[in-house]
């Protein structure tokens, strides 16, 4: 018998041993954050299909008519429905121009006055902001990409031409461009057109820059009645749309190309 205790004290010694310790189980690998897809481009917008509605200076009253000019700068205008009438009955006229230019199916809407006589005319506030909401809805039916003008500042024209009483004053006129920014920003595929921005300087007897290096007084570019652009600030304004065109709706640069006169 005494030679197994040998062998029992040693199962006793393995028994009071502690297990070996197991390790935990690991902690289940991070998921790797989902990527985030990059959002589409928008398409181009072509200049092969080119609706021009507006008032006297998109119709030519004092310079060449903005669709002829879009033309012969390498667009393709399909329905130039600009009335230099257009003062006379903006709602009714803007409503018959809206018409022709969706029944063309255009790439685009170039709408750089469209806005101007329902803002300045006759009346009070709330009328000229009444007015404008029912420009707006014209160019709402409209389902081409638009580049539409906002509110010059247009104080200084010969009184023959514009009455002061059909001029908001300066805080209106501010409140009627906000209106314009917010109803754009709230439409696919629409830019404003700061027209009062790059007007500002005949308020100021200021300068402009024509070419890099090249400025001349703001006034030069405007007609004896100071109310719409001569041949020369036509093109400094459509320059202007063009770099628009091409920085907001992609507009292939080089697509236009507007000859100096």
């Amino acid at each position: 018998m005494m030679r197994w205790l040998p062998a029992l004290a040693l199962a006793a010694c393995a028994a009071s041993k502690p297990a070996p310790a197991v390790p935990p189980p690991a902690a289940p690998a991070a998921a790797a954050p989902a990527a985030i897809a990059s959002p589409t481009p928008l398409p181009a917008v072509m200049v092969d299909r080119v609706a021009v509605v507006g008032a006297s200076v998109s119709a030519g009253f004092t310079a060449p008519r903005v669709a002829a000019a879009i033309a012969a700068a390498g667009g393709a205008v399909v329905a130039d429905a600009a009335d230099v009438w257009m003062f006379r009955d903006p709602d009714g006229n803007g409503a018959a121009q809206v018409a022709a230019a969706t029944a063309a199916a255009p790439s685009v809407v170039v709408a750089i006055d469209f806005l101007f006589w329902f803002a300045y005319q006759p009346g009070d506030a709330a009328a000229r902001a009444a007015s404008l909401e029912r420009g707006l809805a014209l160019l709402a039916r409209l389902d081409a990409p638009l580049a539409v003008g906002d509110l010059a500042d247009m104080r200084g024209a010969d009184p023959r031409m514009l009455a002061p009483a059909a001029v908001p004053p300066a805080d209106e006129l501010a409140a009627l461009n906000a209106r314009i920014r917010a109803w754009a920003a709230a439409r696919p595929r629409t830019i404003v057109l700061p027209l009062a921005a790059w007007t500002a300087p005949l308020l100021a007897d200021g300068e402009v820059e024509l070419a890099p290096g090249e400025r001349v007084p703001a006034a030069t570019l405007l007609f004896l009645d100071h109310l719409h652009p001569n041949p020369l600030g036509l093109w400094y304004l459509l320059t202007r749309v063009d770099a628009a065109l091409e920085a907001d709706l992609a507009v292939a640069p080089g697509a236009l190309v507007f000859a100096r006169p």
